[in-house]
């Protein structure tokens, strides 16, 4: 497994380990409507500066995605998403995986549908060090 996957899955184990939605790894499949609240963990981008060291600094922005339903639904995913990063924040280094884990932003985005739809997209920085020349491990 990779730095980067191995940090994905942390990341995913965390926000699984809160209470009040299922939590997805990658999903692309539609969310049905019957399936309440979820969260979706995938890697946004990731960004890469190879060091004279023969290390290479990565910045990977991981999205995590909160669906959810409900007459008022940002309102709804409020209080799950405030105790994700919670989580989130208690370890910056995510077990000694990264050199630390920022916020970088959130977007709100409100569908009409038969009861108001919301995904609020919650993005972080990981930084983590790797040698040049592998994924395989963090330095």
């Amino acid at each position: 497994m990779s730095a980067r996957e191995s940090i994905l899955a942390a990341i995913a184990a965390l926000v699984s380990s809160t209470t009040g939605f299922t939590t997805y790894r990658s999903r692309q499949a539609a969310v049905a409507r019957i399936e309440g609240t979820v969260a979706i963990v995938e890697p946004d981008e990731e960004a890469a500066i190879t060091l004279g060291t023969g290390a290479t600094m990565r910045q990977l922005i991981v999205s995590i995605v909160f669906i959810g339903r409900d007459q008022i639904p940002d309102q709804v995913l409020d209080q799950p998403i405030a105790d994700m990063h919670a989580k989130l924040m208690a370890d910056l280094t995510l077990g000694n995986l990264a050199a630390k884990i920022v916020e970088h932003s959130t977007r709100w985005n409100i569908e009409v549908a038969d009861l108001a739809a919301a995904a609020v997209n919650v993005r972080y920085v990981v930084h983590y060090l790797t040698p040049a020349k592998s994924l395989a491990s963090t330095i």
